[in-house]
């Protein structure tokens, strides 16, 4: 409805993307972060496209409304000012569609793609607009006076328009004026010191999106004074916002669908390709289906499109809107974490972390394992892997999407090896010695294992025989299943030149989850002379 001056909730949502802009600004930006801000500038240069076609309906409508009331010069008067406000936001525009491609030049121009070649360029940003040194005679400066100076001028058109600066130093925006780091920086300091070519443009595209607001703020008030209250709907089309183009295989797509016309339309009814959309009452559409493929590009990537229709009732009957929109489904980047990556150890508890950055929030994998038993651990990606057979394939789904596999090769488990240890040093089978008073039995696992799998490599001899024997003949022996023994009763039946022979007939491994386990070893003998 013209001569409302309640902003809508679009309107307020891209007053508010200023404030969002300048806080990225302050962070460390990275190469995702430039992505972002070259899908925000195009999104508002599309958003700054669609209200000036809005606005120049609604002088035509002025004009046409006008005429119908018989030009009155008091009405004619409505027209040249409308006029004026157009005229003077032409000025503003063109002077920040200037400002724009000089960065672009200065920041290398567009290759053969039409994409900008300096995106993350941001010492020839400043040079431009903040000036060379602590001179302050940049363009962004004279930017500031341009905005408010305009905000000035629209303001005097009626008295109803009391538009504030648009151009506004850290300490003027409440997020900022109680920041250390940014409240005495300047309009020019704030919006372009260290700021990459992209976000730069965006930060651009902003203020254009501003001026263009209070344009339409002023033209709304004008309309309202010739009596217009309804612009009819020439020039529609459908429109659709994604969140993001690029989308991760098993994450959903989002977008909003919606008409670009004024808010007094009824609500729309909106149909995809994707299902039924559901529809608020601001008549925009929520789209939200999840993203798959099986076929992926070299890059990983693949490009899909979805489609859909909007249909709206006019006083001459329905009619509809046909749309198809791009997107691209990004392969995941499955990342398997684990001490032994390349091989897993057999029946044993192999731990991994199957890690898919990209999807976030939305990862809740699904495994299916084969050649093996699996355990699921109490985090995302987390499972425990038992081999069975001499390979093991671990796929990974996400909401019912595969998003990857991965082969692994399985190595036995090495075997440990024995030692009979005298207190603290293992006993000389060559030299002999005096007849221990204790001696112990111990089963050393291999080093890699024990690194890759700690919990599984824990050895315990639980039966081994100690015999005294002189000149081939057993004198003396008993049987134990502790591994570590008192040999009291073996020093009243030894003599010097005897040997002590000991026969390790049983070796058991405690895995993972304490359960016991045989080795198989066979029978190992070890010899001790008794000097």
């Amino acid at each position: 409805m013209a001569g409302s001056n309640k902003e809508t909730t679009r309107q307020k949502m891209i007053g508010l993307m200023y404030i969002v802009l300048v806080a990225m600004l302050a962070l460390q930006v990275s190469n995702t972060v430039l992505d972002k801000f070259l899908l925000i500038d195009e999104s508002l240069q599309h958003s700054v496209s669609s209200i000036r076609k809005e606005n120049l309906r609604v002088f035509e409508g002025i004009k046409r409304s006008v005429k119908d009331r018989g030009n009155k010069p008091e009405d004619l008067d409505v027209v040249k000012k409308a006029k004026d406000v157009m005229s003077e936001t032409d000025v503003v525009i063109n002077e920040i569609e200037n400002l724009r491609n000089e960065i672009v030049e200065i920041t290398g121009g567009l290759d053969e793609n039409d994409h900008y070649k300096g995106i993350e360029e941001d010492e020839k940003v400043m040079q431009i607009t903040l000036g060379k040194g602590d001179s302050k005679d940049g363009k962004a400066y004279e930017l500031k006076r341009l905005l408010n100076a305009y905000a000035e001028k629209i303001s005097k058109f009626d008295s109803s328009l009391n538009i504030p600066n648009i151009a506004l130093d850290a300490i003027e925006i409440d997020r900022f004026k109680n920041d250390k780091d940014q409240k005495n920086k300047d309009f020019a300091e704030l919006n372009f010191e260290e700021t990459p070519m992209i976000a730069a443009m965006a930060v651009l595209s902003q203020f254009e999106n501003e001026v263009v607001r209070i344009e339409a703020k002023a033209l709304d008030v004008l309309a309202d004074k010739v009596g217009l209250e309804e612009v009819p709907f020439d020039q529609v089309e459908a429109f659709v916002s994604p969140v993001s183009k690029v989308v991760t295989a098993g994450t959903p797509y989002k977008a909003t669908v919606m008409l670009v016309a004024s808010s007094s339309v009824a609500k729309p009814k909106i149909t995809t390709s994707e299902g039924t959309v559901d529809i608020g009452l601001d008549g925009k559409g929520s789209v939200e289906f999840v993203a798959n493929s099986s076929n992926f590009g070299q890059d990983g990537k693949i490009t899909k499109t979805w489609s859909g229709a909007i249909e709206i009732n006019t006083p001459a009957g329905p009619k509809t809107y046909e749309f198809t929109e791009e997107f691209v489904v990004q392969k995941p980047n499955l990342q398997f974490e684990s001490a032994a990556i390349q091989a897993l150890y057999y029946n044993c508890g192999n731990e991994l972390n199957v890690r898919v950055p990209e999807l976030g929030i939305h990862y809740n994998p699904e495994f299916k394992i084969t050649g093996a038993e699996y355990e699921k651990g109490n985090q995302p990606g987390k499972v425990t892997v038992i081999p069975k057979s001499k390979s093991v394939e671990v796929m990974v789904k996400n909401n019912g999407v595969e998003i990857g596999k991965q082969q692994f090769r399985v190595k036995p488990i090495p075997l440990p090896t024995l030692k009979i240890f005298n207190g603290n040093r293992p006993i000389d089978p060559v030299k002999g010695g005096a007849l221990p008073r204790r001696i112990k039995a111990v089963a050393i696992p291999d080093a890699d294992f024990k690194e890759f799998n700690p919990r599984d490599a824990r050895y315990k001899v639980t039966d081994w025989e100690l015999m005294i024997v002189r000149n081939n003949r057993n004198v003396f022996s008993d049987r134990f299943s502790n591994d570590e023994v008192n040999l009291r009763k073996f020093h009243e039946k030894a003599k010097t030149g005897d040997q002590l022979v000991m026969q390790i007939h049983k070796v058991e491994r405690l895995n993972y989850k304490s359960d016991r386990e045989e080795v198989k070893m066979g029978l190992q003998v070890f010899y001790y002379p008794i000097n």
